[in-house]
């Protein structure tokens, strides 16, 4: 379950931080090099879907189908909610 978490947690931040807004908020350098922005979006991107799609094998492999799926839909939930209220924590750390 530990492995479900882990993974589920930092996928959500790989694709949180793909987005231009969080990006920007914590390397404003990025935001001058749109082409290099781009590029590391597309990286990030792509390895937070992978890990996205992967994290639900542990959990149907660990709980079965019906149960493993119902267990990640509810973990997705509350690793999305706590990467984001990390990232709006450290959006607001930055701003000070």
């Amino acid at each position: 379950m530990t492995g479900v978490v882990i993974t589920l947690f930092v996928s959500q931040l790989l694709l949180a931080l793909s987005l231009p807004s969080h990006l920007r908020t914590l390397n404003p350098v990025l935001a001058r090099n749109p082409a290099r922005f781009r590029r590391l979006a597309l990286a990030l991107r792509g390895v937070g879907y992978p890990l996205l799609a992967g994290s639900t094998a542990p959990a149907v492999v660990h709980w079965g189908a019906a149960l493993g799926l119902t267990y990640w839909f509810g973990l997705f939930a509350l690793t999305g909610l706590s990467a984001a209220l990390g990232l709006e924590f450290l959006n607001r750390c930055h701003a000070r």
